[in-house]
């Protein structure tokens, strides 16, 4: 089983997606899990960039609204 969870700021992980949450589910309450933590790298600022300042925009100039 692998799922992604974020640390809460009382020091709990939490489940990222309802998908995550749903593979929890399936640990009882009280029963000893090993986990092994990884970390995922952060976001790259200049993709975002890319993708809000130049593909976004330039999608909805070309896109047309179906059904009017």
């Amino acid at each position: 089983m692998e799922l992604v969870a974020v640390k809460a700021v009382d020091n709990s992980l939490r489940p990222v997606t309802a998908i995550d949450a749903d593979s929890l589910k399936k640990v009882k309450v009280g029963q000893a899990v090993k986990i092994q933590v990884t970390r995922q790298k952060d976001r790259s600022l200049p993709h975002h960039r890319l993708f809000f300042g130049g593909l976004l925009p330039f999608a909805f100039d070309y896109w047309q609204p179906a059904g009017g």
